[in-house]
């Protein structure tokens, strides 16, 4: 006898509901209700990095439910083991921590849907192609670099031109030369330069945030301290010739590069040795004006 299945669920904004009992689904004597609807949102809005679109919600939730219908006890325990990995990434405060694991669990996503052409139809699989589209991946130290990876990437370039008076403002050409040449450059990199690229996106995300609740005082300080601190860098030495060291002389030496960029990859050079040699330094500056974890800011 087939088993009862109840659908119970109303297509209006109850996402992250206040009534996390209330039962979406039943399944004999399994139900699955608001709160592990919750934990499964929660778990795809991390890994994309901010909040699914209404429609993609309902989405995930109607395929949810059918998939509750074919094999309940799959759901729940897919469900309390995303849960449990949620549960320890909240213990963690250090952001790049945080960032390499949220890498690792896209690479292994990426890397079963390339492996099971089943799994590659998933809806988890779809929203990620959706929202953080893969740009590169290494398997081997499962490290996933994506084109939200890449936006982050050029927001923290920004960021560090505006802390250290250099100039930067690409053209939407240029935007995309510096995509391909960070996605050739990914292959050719070490696991430390692999891992800071891939957790551009969720770096960029927590500086902005931390940054836009300065005040201006404490902004003007930050500019002073990380100017100090990105002056004693190796990157900073190799990054300008000798002569270059105002904020003016940096500001005029990269806008030469950029007028000189004709196909080649040095200004790409530029920001790439200036980025990657100086994003734990951003962070370090930036933790000392901050009182809240990442979770804090993300929820």
């Amino acid at each position: 006898m087939k088993k009862l299945f109840l659908i119970v669920v109303f297509y209006t904004q109850f996402f992250y509901a206040q009534n996390t009992d209330q039962v979406l689904a039943q399944n004999g004597n399994l139900k699955y209700t608001q709160e592990l609807f919750n934990k499964s949102l929660r778990y795809v809005e991390f890994l994309i990095g901010y909040p699914m679109q209404e429609q993609d919600k309902q989405l995930m939730l109607q395929e949810t439910l059918q998939n509750f219908n074919q094999n309940p006890q799959a759901i729940i325990n897919e469900v309390e083991n995303i849960d449990r990995q949620m549960q320890q990434l909240y213990q963690i405060t250090d952001v790049m921590q945080i960032a390499r694991m949220r890498s690792a669990l896209i690479a292994q996503i990426y890397i079963n849907a390339q492996q099971n052409p089943q799994m590659a139809q998933s809806f988890i699989v779809r929203v990620l192609n959706a929202y953080v589209p893969l740009l590169a991946i290494d398997a081997q130290n499962l490290l996933a670099f994506t084109y939200k990876d890449f936006e982050g990437y050029a927001k923290m370039i920004q960021l560090n031109a505006i802390l250290t008076g250099q100039y930067f403002q690409p053209t939407q050409q240029e935007l995309i030369q510096l995509k391909d040449y960070l996605t050739q450059q990914f292959y050719n990199m070490n696991v430390e330069q692999k891992q800071a690229l891939c957790s551009m996106q969720l770096l960029a995300d927590y500086t902005y945030k931390v940054y836009q609740q300065m005040t201006p005082q404490q902004r003007q300080q930050l500019q002073q301290q990380y100017t100090q601190a990105y002056a004693s860098t190796q990157t900073y030495q190799s990054g300008f010739p000798a002569g270059v060291n105002t904020p003016e002389q940096q500001q005029a030496y990269m806008r030469e590069k950029q007028r000189q960029y004709n196909g080649n990859s040095a200004a790409m050079k530029i920001y790439y040795d200036t980025m990657m040699g100086n994003h734990a330094t951003m962070l370090n500056v930036f933790s000392n004006y901050d009182s809240n974890t990442y979770w804090e800011y993300k929820y």
